[in-house]
């Protein structure tokens, strides 16, 4: 069917008659993307934040030109190799010919969207046609099998303490992306302590228990240097609460210590070294907190990208220098809802292959952790989005004691 007449945008895929094409590459001189071009509109920017904004702001594709986008994404996720014109034309709406679909994807491709691997060879998307696909076309959520909503609150919701929490959502989340699940355990120095108790499990041997405002556990054995009654325990550790309750865990510490010179009478009860075992079973758990959780990194070696074996090396030595990951995924500490890094965007050149999909999570008022995946830059971002958000809203949940949405309708 022919274009409307004076329908600007539909003149992507008009006639090659009306078209004024280069020989040597193939390409339109006369589409509005590439008339944006030669007014010097370049639009292969750099791909940080600045970047991102700007492709928001300056490409504007037609319907014609985002469905090809958009197949030749999704197929190439699902294939990991170039798509050819004649692959979109079969799964295009429109039923365009693959003449009319070839100069669709040479524009996308002078746009920057696109890249052509060998002169052969059919098109993959770039980073900035993945930017592209995350920002405009994704903006319809993709909603997850209620079969599978129920798994992960089920599991998240029931854990009793943060670590296993942690653990069991790193896990699921790698296992139902195909990705690595990573998880950044929030910052503990902000933990408020709520509760304070000793157990009495032997002659001379207790644990100590702390549990915080958020949910978190922290417990130890202690030794004793002389054999306490639970009732002698308990009078302590209402001491303890008296004394600390409210506090965050550094100041804890620090009362503590200013403790060991002045209330000499309870720290002999329970003997010094039980007293430091305390101290510095409060200072661990603060250095354990921002601690980095990695699960599912054997599912690189499945990937297409990574049968490059030095190439496999590099990004998981990248992964091994913890502070390099950590500062990427600081910067999505502080966004709302998930945020996508797309390659080249992380600004590492050992990330340049990665893609990261994270979102933060709220352990109690102050506290912040990361949860997302890691994974090639050809990845499922619909799906992954849609996993990273409900694991984190989830998270929230479980660090702020809410039930799950099955244990409310059987009450």
């Amino acid at each position: 069917m022919a274009d409307p007449a004076g329908e600007g945008p539909r003149r992507l895929s008009g006639s090659a008659g009306r078209r004024r094409v280069d020989p040597r590459r193939g390409r339109s001189y006369n589409s509005p993307q590439a008339r944006q071009l030669r007014r010097g509109r370049d639009l292969r920017g750099p791909g940080r934040a600045g970047g991102e904004a700007a492709v928001r702001e300056r490409i504007e594709l037609d319907q014609r030109s985002k469905d090809s986008l958009e197949i030749i994404i999704q197929q190439h996720v699902r294939t990991g190799e170039p798509v050819s014109s004649r692959a979109v034309a079969r799964l295009h709406p429109e039923r365009l010919s693959p003449a009319t679909i070839r100069a669709l994807m040479a524009d996308l491709t002078e746009m920057g969207l696109l890249a052509q691997p060998h002169t052969s060879a059919g098109r993959v998307p770039t980073d900035r046609g993945y930017r592209y696909f995350v920002d405009e076309i994704l903006s319809r959520k993709q909603r997850l099998p209620r079969r599978e909503v129920r798994r992960i609150e089920r599991l998240l919701l029931s854990a009793r303490e943060i670590e296993e929490l942690l653990a069991r959502a790193g896990k699921l989340l790698g296992e139902l992306t195909g990705e690595v699940g990573v998880v950044l355990a929030p910052d503990l120095e902000q933990a408020v302590v709520e509760h304070v108790e000793f157990v009495r499990i032997s002659a001379r041997r207790f644990v100590a228990v702390i549990v915080s405002r958020p949910g978190v556990v922290l417990h130890r054995v202690l030794d004793s240097d002389v054999d306490l009654s639970q009732r002698q325990l308990d009078r302590l550790s209402a001491w303890l609460r008296e004394q600390f309750s409210g506090l965050t865990l550094p100041e804890v510490r620090r009362r503590l210590l200013q403790a060991l010179e002045r209330d000499r009478e309870w720290i002999e009860t329970i003997g010094r070294p039980s007293f430091m075992a305390l101290s510095e079973l409060i200072e661990r758990a603060m250095r354990e907190g921002n601690e980095l959780i990695l699960e599912g990194t054997s599912h690189l070696l499945s990937k297409p990208e990574f049968s490059d074996i030095d190439r496999l090396r590099e990004v998981l030595e990248t992964f091994e220098e913890r502070a390099r990951l950590l500062r990427l995924l600081d910067s999505c500490l502080s966004s709302q809802g998930v945020r996508v890094i797309i390659g080249s965007e992380a600004d590492d050149p050992g990330l340049a292959p990665i893609s990261v999909v994270a979102s933060p999570y709220r352990a109690g008022r102050a506290m912040r952790g990361l949860v997302g995946v890691l994974g090639p830059r050809r990845m499922e971002y619909a799906r992954a989005v849609a996993l990273v958000d409900h694991f984190a809203r989830t998270m929230s949940r479980a660090l702020s004691g809410e039930e799950s949405r099955e244990d409310q309708e059987e009450e």
